[in-house]
């Protein structure tokens, strides 16, 4: 007897945006072999200006770009996310999942979803579509992961664990659509 795999998944990494390119690497492999995907990876690009990464976000689904960092200025403290920008890539995330999707890749649960913003509304409509969510979850909100996600969850380390995850739970909704 063969057991579906839970349908989410973390991607388990222990420093800031150390899953990122993993996520995006799978992401891109994953779409050149005509997987629909939906949600939104990570990537950085270092302004020359101020010497600081600019956070931003791809849409999997439309392939496009949203900036979610904002400029606090060259001595600027604190968190530069830009939670506005991070809601509407939410919003936008949640457009393409409803567009059809057989994944969802999420760059990050993190501090906004752990509170019930950012993501968490995809997260949620995904499971209730039956549609295979990984997510990378650092270290820091790992407790918040799994008291969201529950029983109902794996935690994978690694590109190879999480490519894996990913062939189990997708090409059985892969076949059923042949």
């Amino acid at each position: 007897m063969t057991h579906d795999p839970p349908k989410l998944a973390a991607l388990a990494y222990a420093g800031r945006g150390t899953g990122d390119a993993t996520l995006a690497g799978l992401a891109q492999r994953l779409a050149r072999d005509g997987v629909r995907l939906a949600g939104m990876v990570q990537t950085s690009a270092c302004r020359a200006v101020a010497g600081r990464a600019e956070m931003t976000l791809e849409d999997l689904a439309r392939g496009t770009r949203l900036a979610i960092s904002q400029d606090l200025g060259r001595h600027g403290r604190g968190c530069r996310l830009d939670a506005g920008a991070l809601e509407t890539a939410a919003a936008q995330a949640l457009g393409g999942l409803r567009d059809g999707a057989d994944l969802v890749i999420l760059s990050k649960f993190g501090r906004r979803e752990a509170e019930g913003g950012g993501f968490r509304q995809v997260i949620e409509a995904a499971v209730a579509a039956d549609i295979p969510v990984l997510i990378g979850v650092s270290s820091e909100h790992r407790a918040a992961w799994l008291a969201f996600a529950e029983h109902l969850a794996v935690t994978l380390h690694g590109a190879t664990e999480a490519e894996a995850w990913v062939r189990r739970a997708v090409r059985p909704r892969v076949r059923e659509d042949a």
